[in-house]
């Protein structure tokens, strides 16, 4: 009888291996159970990736919404400036308009009462007419170039302060 023969042995040389095998398959992780992990870990990746993707749409949504308002806001604006505008100058537009009828009328009075007293031969009303109309002019004048001085002097000393 050879070693590996005895009776008197506990284990033979023959189970070894097979001890070796049951080890063997121990130490190394089963396929199935990877694999099953695998496929879970994907799945709960493609659920947080799906939500990721809810989340962005729920906030690209809420930026077209703040868009869309802004817009509307800037819209309102701009039709409050036109309206405002519109309002400016028909209101200017109506004055300046007042002031061209106005020289109007006291240039035609003054034709008229120039014409009367040639006619009638007065010509002290004409002259009378002249002086005051002349010192009236220079005063009108003088008044309306002092205010723009005025007016562009607090002009530039506010640009200068700021």
């Amino acid at each position: 009888m050879s070693a590996n023969e005895s009776p008197n042995l506990p284990s033979t040389v023959a189970d070894e291996p097979d001890k070796n095998q049951q080890q063997t398959k121990k130490d190394k992780p089963n396929p199935i159970a990877a694999i099953e992990k695998f496929v879970e870990v994907q799945s709960k990746e493609i659920e947080l990736k799906s939500k990721e993707i809810d989340f962005k749409t729920q906030e690209l949504e809420i930026r077209r919404q703040e868009i869309e308002s802004n817009r509307e806001i800037a819209l309102k604006s701009i039709d409050a400036q036109k309206e405002d505008r519109e309002t400016q100058t028909r209101f200017f537009s109506g004055l300046e308009t007042k002031k061209v009828y106005f020289k109007c009328l006291v240039a035609v009075c003054v034709v008229l009462v120039v014409i009367v007293s040639m006619y009638t031969e007065n010509a002290q009303y004409a002259i009378e007419l002249a002086k005051i109309g002349g010192g009236v002019l220079a005063g009108y004048l003088a008044g309306v170039y002092k205010g723009k001085s005025d007016q562009l002097e607090r002009t530039s000393t506010q640009k200068n302060e700021d």
